[in-house]
């Protein structure tokens, strides 16, 4: 290779029509550097399309030196082009030109890891080399246009046409299946499996709170964590080289390399869906994506629910149906008891997620749900609950809802833009989702029979103990503290409060301190939430609580019972939460059966040895404070309650448009 003198820029010509642009022969060029701004490959084709131009097509030598010496000296690494690998293996100017001129660098192009499709020149160099990069990166760019006019912009794609073949969900424009059971393999393993299937197929890319509820869906009914197609290579990108648009990590993650562990393919846990940065040759299911077939041209319907349940779909045993036309929640209600099914309760974030796509699917926007606070609660409290009897084990309230102030909504619905619950008049018309399930309604409280751990903690009555602690600690510190008090099927934590009877008695062991007291209230994504996990079903903040983003910590005023939000590296006392242990009596030895044991599988992989369940605690105990949970995340509890209603801060709820999806009890999952 020749060593040339670093070129030399000239004098500068600039565009009669506009100085922004520099004039080579007949063409206008715009450079834009990175630290303008930085973009994707196509994200920069959309900016030179809006200055009526595209990105630059290179047809000689001399073009090339000219575009060089303009950009020698920036700070860039590299700028696109508009060149663009094609499925046989060559590259194409996305202005249609023709692509007779080259100038690759040493070595390239190499298309590194079968990820690298999009074409880029470097900067500060003597030759003007060029590279095959990521679509993904983010670098600056450089546009082209005919001197003294425009180009006409770009004519828009028809969307996709065809269906998904059978196992395969229809999400969007594209076609995924979760890959199971004997299929779990390491990250890179799993990408080419999922090339495998076919032109344009990979790992999943995520980019919608869509994508993310079929992913959390998918994955909460297999009960095993699952490779996406996301990876670290100086910084996440996508396996099919599309834009980085949305994430949904879990607390503290990606939490990055250590010296001994190379983190670098991302997963999505089952027990929530959120992602986690893991070694790459873990072995775990693995959650594909393909195009929509075009010679598939009708959809063909899911399975259905068998006898009088045969117009609905089954997700993990349960039988739920999308109702488009519009009635009050009683009728509603009705309508579901007469078919002997309910308004739909939800008891976790994939089967929100579920009834979320479902909604989609059927074209309907904020449909109602079995939740409602028509009846008050034995306390006299206005209290949240569902229409079926079931408890509510899990919550995914919106932004400052339940909202107190607004007394007369008194019946939820899901949102069709983003699967959080909003509160509503029941007598407002929508559609609705009704759900059978012949799962028994389980026990809404722990057993009030059994011990506390030792004599430092309170026996109340109930099914729980508390542990008042007067040692001043951060909220972080004092939620670990509380953790290490746990022992086995007794968990501790931070005090979670779910009744006007349950705050009576935290005030009979808080009532002789002065000063404001620890509980386990944490900001979470959209609201306030339980470190606990339970869920947020009675709260009590004192009046105009709570009153700052800074302040993401709950704690008690301990001479009134009502909560005030504070900076959490405020140091005051805490109070801890435990169920009751329950005492074994002794029995005859009987025969059993052996019992089954597994081995820990790659959901649970730590870096530190850690157990899963000691890994979760460990992030609620110092990050939950700081964790951006997101759509469809937002609390799981262990302890089913009524919901009481009560006077949280309202706000309107986001929009977003939707896509085509289609769902049925095989929901995108396959053993072969």
């Amino acid at each position: 290779m020749t060593t040339l003198s670093p070129p030399t820029e000239g004098p500068v010509q600039y565009c009669d029509d506009d100085t922004a642009w520099i004039l080579y022969e007949e063409h206008c060029y715009k450079i834009v550097s990175a630290s303008d701004e930085a973009l994707s490959f196509r994200s920069s084709s959309k900016g030179c399309h809006a200055d009526g131009a595209e990105l630059l097509s290179i047809h000689s030598s001399e073009e090339n030196a000219f575009i060089n010496s303009r950009i020698y000296s920036l700070s860039d690494n590299e700028l696109w082009l508009g060149g663009l690998a094609t499925l046989d293996g060559g590259f194409h100017w996305i202005d249609n030109s023709s692509f007779e001129y080259f100038n690759w660098g040493q070595g390239q192009p190499d298309n590194w890891h079968d990820q690298e499709s999009c074409v880029a020149i470097y900067t500060n160099h003597d030759n003007g080399y060029w590279n095959d990069a990521n679509c993904a990166s983010l670098n600056g760019h450089i546009c082209k246009r005919p001197n003294g006019k425009t180009l006409p912009p770009p004519i828009t794609p028809k969307p996709p046409s065809g269906h998904c073949p059978d196992g395969w969900t229809h999400i969007g424009s594209r076609c995924i299946q979760l890959f199971k059971g004997d299929n779990t393999t390491d990250w890179e393993t799993s990408r080419q499996k999922c090339k495998d299937l076919g032109s344009g197929a990979n790992l999943i890319s995520v980019h919608s709170e869509q994508d993310q509820a079929a992913i959390a869906a998918f994955v909460g009914r297999s009960g095993r964590s699952a490779w996406l197609g996301f990876y670290n290579a100086a910084g996440f990108h996508w396996a099919d080289q599309s834009e980085v648009d949305y994430t949904h990590w879990a607390a503290g993650e990606p939490n990055g390399n250590s010296q001994t562990v190379n983190e670098d393919c991302a997963m999505a846990y089952y027990w929530n869906g959120q992602w986690n940065d893991a070694p790459c040759d873990l072995t775990n299911d693995y959650i594909c994506q393909r195009s929509l077939d075009s010679g598939i041209a009708t959809h063909k319907p899911p399975p259905a629910c068998s006898g009088e349940f045969s117009a609905y779909f089954n997700y993990s045993g349960a039988c739920y149906k999308a109702v488009t036309e519009q009635k009050t929640w009683q009728d509603a209600e009705s309508t579901c008891a007469n078919e002997g099914s309910h308004l739909a309760s939800v008891e976790s974030i994939a089967e929100n997620s579920y009834i979320f796509l479902l909604g989609v699917e059927a074209g309907i926007n904020s449909p109602w749900i079995g939740l409602n606070s028509l009846q008050d609660g034995s306390d006299g409290n206005r209290v949240f609950s569902w229409s079926d009897g079931w408890p509510t084990l899990y919550s995914n309230w919106g932004p400052g809802n339940p909202n107190a102030s607004l007394t007369n909504h008194r019946c939820a619905r899901i949102s069709g833009n983003d699967g959080l619950w909003y509160t509503s008049k029941c007598s407002v018309e929508r559609p609705f989702l009704c759900k059978y399930s012949e799962q028994t309604i389980p026990t809404p409280d722990p057993p009030s029979t059994g011990k506390c751990p030792d004599n430092r903690w309170k026996n109340l009555g109930g099914g729980y103990c508390y542990l008042i602690n007067n040692e001043g600690k951060t909220w972080s510190e004092a939620n670990l503290a509380c953790i290490s008090e746990g022992v086995k099927d007794s968990p501790s934590n931070l005090v979670s409060i779910h009744s006007e009877t349950e705050k009576n008695l935290i005030l009979q062991i808080s009532n002789d301190i002065l000063s404001p007291v620890w509980i386990g209230l944490t900001q979470m994504a959209t609201d306030f939430g339980w470190s606990d996990g339970s869920a947020l079903d009675f709260v009590n903040w004192d009046n105009g609580e709570p009153n700052s983003n800074d302040e993401r910590c709950g704690t008690v005023i301990a001479h009134s019972g009502t909560w005030n939000d504070m900076v959490c590296t405020n140091v005051l006392p805490y109070i801890c939460k435990i169920k009751k242990i329950q005492i074994q009596e002794p029995t005859n030895p009987t025969q059993h059966p052996p019992k089954h044991t597994t081995t820990a599988g790659p959901d649970e992989y730590n870096a530190t040895g850690l157990s899963a369940g000691g890994i979760v605690g460990i992030v609620f105990a110092v990050l939950f404070v700081f964790a951006a949970v997101g759509f469809l995340g937002y609390h799981y509890t262990t302890k089913p309650k009524a919901v009481p209603f009560s006077n949280l801060k309202n706000s309107a709820e986001p929009s977003s448009s939707k896509e085509p999806v289609d769902i049925g009890s095989n929901f995108g999952v396959t053993d072969a």
